[in-house]
């Protein structure tokens, strides 16, 4: 059933370095949470997600490239699967118009709620909220 569940990809960061997150996300339609490393795969993860689901529908389309890649072995990260070490944080993604992302973000340990206009505002969000707990 497609609703609010759909909307929400919750994202554990475990390990910073260097400004560069390694964790999971998981939404509730996938069985297991999937790893990531750096913010790019975690954002293109995300959106294949969406665009599986359909849910909530791109307004338009992304351009992209049409040169095969061959892409790396993710990295698996050892944690427990319902908080992050350093951080959690609740996205909910409500609409995906101009090629991008709208919605919020929920850092769960700050216990703080901010709206996101667009995939780069999300993106300094989540650094904002990493440069808390980086040690």
């Amino acid at each position: 059933m497609k609703g609010e569940l759909n909307r929400t990809v919750m994202v554990y960061v475990d390990s910073v370095s260097d400004r560069i997150p390694t964790g999971r996300y998981h939404m509730a339609s996938d069985p297991e949470p999937k790893p990531f490393h750096g913010f790019a795969p975690l954002l293109i993860g995300i959106n294949e997600m969406l665009d599986r689901e359909n849910f909530p529908q791109a307004f338009e389309e992304l351009r992209k490239f049409h040169i095969p890649s061959e892409l790396s072995k993710p990295f698996l990260p050892r944690a427990n699967q319902n908080s992050g070490t350093l951080a959690t944080l609740s996205l909910r993604i409500l609409f995906r118009q101009n090629a991008s992302w709208q919605g919020s973000v929920t850092w769960l340990e700050g216990n703080q709620e901010i709206f996101f206009r667009s995939v780069l505002e999300l993106l300094v969000l989540m650094d904002n909220v990493l440069g808390f707990v980086e040690k």
